[in-house]
């Protein structure tokens, strides 16, 4: 079993998970694909972002994990990781007080997406999890790492396992308030 920090992190990604497939999960590609607006993702697009993070993440978490990564000069000294990791968890949370913008390194398909997402987020998820659970025992608080999309934006690998977590969760409310709009598709 994991220690209590990183079974709460997983209990948590895994309860989004469960809640995503029970609540898209049946969903036409009509409504998996529908955009509110022009420059409002869809339930694909926000199910789909959240697999191309997860998989910028990978090879930087695969090497912490077999001992083979050279963290950056600021993450050696974990400069900045206070700030960034502060800023970055509010800019995740569940229930934004803005939208944020995402970096094209993060930004899912334009155009449609198969239907079937939902099983390739749910075969993600499994993957995903299975690999964070082998940070079992790491000390969360001095392990610093880069991010694949900024090397100068250090993280403690504590404030990213909360922030992939969150971010998670706030995608997945996003894409719950999709279905709230006027013109959402019925089945």
């Amino acid at each position: 079993m994991a220690d209590s920090f990183l079974q709460n992190k997983l209990d948590h990604i895994e309860g989004i998970a469960r809640k995503t497939v029970d609540t898209f999960g049946k969903m036409t590609p009509a409504q998996l694909n529908y955009k509110p607006a022009p420059k409002s993702w869809s339930i694909a697009q926000c199910l789909e972002h959240l697999i191309i993070t997860d998989k910028v993440y990978e090879p930087v978490l695969k090497k912490m994990l077999a001992g083979t990564h050279k963290p950056g000069f600021f993450a050696k000294r974990g400069i900045g990781a206070d700030f960034f990791g502060n800023f970055l968890l509010q800019a995740t949370a569940a229930y934004p007080d803005k939208k944020a913008k995402t970096i094209g390194i993060f930004k899912p398909s334009k155009s449609d997406i198969s239907p079937d997402i939902i099983q390739k987020y749910r075969t993600h998820d499994r993957a995903w999890r299975e690999l964070l659970k082998q940070f079992n025992g790491f000390d969360y608080e001095n392990t610093y790492l880069s991010s694949p999309a900024n090397a100068l934006i250090t993280l403690r690998l504590r404030d990213l396992l909360k922030l992939l977590a969150n971010h998670k969760e706030r995608h997945y409310h996003q894409a719950v308030a999709v279905t709230k709009t006027a013109n959402f598709p019925t089945p």
